[in-house]
């Protein structure tokens, strides 16, 4: 038998998945240990674990549970697409990206359990196969010494009681509270990793913090260079939790 007819043909690692966008966010909890992602105007919002359950309010779905707080609208996305060429230390990690009528992500979820999971809660849903794409990788210079969108994670580290870091975007919205431990730089990005959660903040895409004193203390809502929102706010309790920042 010759070589040619040996070969096996080559497995497609994208597809659209062929159902409605609720359908699929209503399986998360079937996913295993998964992380959602919610990326806009240089912010990427992580958060990691299980999802516990899926509850509808008012046309969105949350995810919530002890490691998730997010809400999505189903109804902004026109097609889902998994990709499953993501391959570290023999493990797939496979991905679902929620896009709009032109192709931009509006969120997207990652799975940490392997493929078996997704394989499992999506066997059920029918598949067109799609041509694999080049991840594009750009240098980025390094994050600024002074850049604004550091200053107030830099003040906040280590202080009580915890803050909260939310992120919301157009048909997303996420947010997690608690203790930043440590500030990092690197690839360009100010970045918190933390087991449950992580922010990924590039940099020179934060001209200034815009501040609001709530009831419930404090709250910072980044601004771009055009002074817009951004859609990345900081809270806190304490009021003085961003003062080092200022005063830097």
């Amino acid at each position: 038998m010759s070589d040619k007819m040996d070969q096996q043909p080559e497995k497609k690692t994208r597809c659209i998945i062929e159902a409605e966008a609720a359908t699929i966010i209503r399986k998360l909890p079937a996913l295993g240990n998964l992380m959602i992602i919610g990326k806009a105007n240089g912010a990427t919002h992580e958060r990691i674990g299980p999802v516990e359950r899926i509850d509808e309010t008012d046309g969105w779905l949350a995810a919530t549970g002890e490691h998730h707080a997010s809400r999505m609208d189903p109804s902004l996305v026109c097609q889902v697409i998994l990709d499953t060429s993501s391959i570290m230390q023999n493990q797939v990690y496979p991905r679902l990206d929620f896009q709009d009528g032109e192709g931009k992500t509006l969120f997207a979820f990652v799975g940490f359990a392997g493929e078996a999971p997704f394989e499992a809660a999506l066997a059920d849903l029918a598949r067109t196969e799609l041509e694999p794409t080049q991840a594009e990788r750009p240098q980025r210079p390094d994050v600024a010494q002074n850049d604004p969108g550091a200053a107030p994670l830099k003040a906040a580290i280590g202080t009580t009681p915890p803050m909260t870091i939310a992120f919301e975007s157009r048909g997303f919205v996420q947010s997690w509270t608690g203790i930043v431990e440590k500030l990092s730089m690197g690839m360009g990005f100010i970045n918190i990793m933390r087991p449950d959660f992580h922010l990924h903040l590039l940099g020179g895409t934060v001209s200034a913090w815009l501040e609001e004193v709530t009831e419930n203390g404090v709250r910072l809502a980044a601004l771009d260079a055009d002074n817009n929102v951004t859609g990345l706010t900081l809270s806190a309790a304490d009021a003085t939790a961003f003062v080092a920042s200022e005063q830097a």
